[in-house]
C-alpha cells in the first residue's frame, strides 16, 4: 500500500498518513506500507512542468529517510501523465506542479521511521536503495 509520508510538508497529507497507518496497524498490514512525499518543500520538484526523462530529485524533506528509487520506462511515464491529466479540477490550478512528477523514476520510502546512520548504496534488479546520514 502506498500512502503519504509523515515527512510531507502539507498537514492534510500527514493526517491521511497517520489515519491510514493506524488502519493498517489494526489489520496487521503495516509491513506492506510504502510512503511517498508530494510536498517536499517550496519549489520542489524543479524544474516545474513536464520534463519527461528527467530524474525526480530527492525532496529536502526526504534526505534523512531511507529511500528506494524505482525507475520508470516511457510507457510508465505516459500512463502517469494520462492519470494526472484526468484530474482536471486539480490540473487547472496546479498543472506545472503536477506535471513535474512525470519523471524517469519514483522515490519510495519503505519505512517512515528508519533513520540510517551512514551513507550506503545497494543496487539490484534496476532499483537502488539509498541511505544517507542525517
Amino acid at each position: 500500500m502506498l500512502l503519504p509520508s509523515t515527512s510531507d510538508f502539507h498537514k492534510d497529507h500527514i493526517a491521511t498518513s497517520l489515519f491510514t497507518q493506524e488502519a493498517l496497524k489494526q489489520r496487521g498490514w503495516t509491513p506492506h506500507a510504502r510512503y511517498w512525499i508530494v510536498h517536499g518543500r517550496l519549489e520542489w520538484p524543479v524544474p516545474k512542468g513536464l520534463h519527461e526523462g528527467f530524474p525526480l530529485p530527492i525532496s529536502p524533506r526526504g534526505f534523512h529517510l531511507l529511500r528506494q528509487r524505482v525507475d520508470l520506462n516511457q510507457q510508465d511515464e505516459n500512463q502517469k501523465l494520462e492519470a494526472l491529466q484526468a484530474h482536471s479540477s486539480q490540473t487547472m490550478g496546479m498543472r506545472r506542479f503536477m506535471e513535474a512528477f512525470v519523471r524517469q523514476n519514483e522515490l519510495i520510502y519503505p519505512d517512515r521511521n528508519r533513520q540510517p546512520r551512514r551513507r550506503h548504496e545497494e543496487r539490484g534488479r534496476g532499483r537502488r536503495l539509498f541511505l544517507k546520514h542525517c
